[in-house]
């Protein structure tokens, strides 16, 4: 849980996943989600979901794809942590 409004993190997130290189596929505020892909080989597939959770923090929520198989968790901590760091640094 982040304490930022889902805007802002889908807005960190979108920039975090275009400084490594990532194309956007859908990004949808509303649903609070947004996909996005790397084209290398074997391909990423990357979607990070920032729901409300209470009035001024967001539930964040970062999962991916390697050639189709599920990337585990730890392999998404330094990009959580560069996003985390994106967002404490404009609070």
């Amino acid at each position: 849980m982040v304490a930022v409004e889902p805007r802002q993190v889908l807005s960190e997130g979108l920039q975090v996943l275009l400084d490594r290189g990532f194309v956007i596929h859908h990004a949808d505020l509303d649903l609070g989600r947004l996909d996005a892909v790397l084209a290398t080989w074997p391909g990423y597939r990357l979607r990070l979901y920032a729901l409300s959770a209470s009035e001024g923090k967001t539930r964040l929520s970062l999962s991916g794809y390697r050639a189709r198989q599920p990337l585990a968790a730890e392999s998404l901590d330094t990009l959580l942590a560069e996003l985390q760091a994106r967002l404490s640094a404009n609070q």
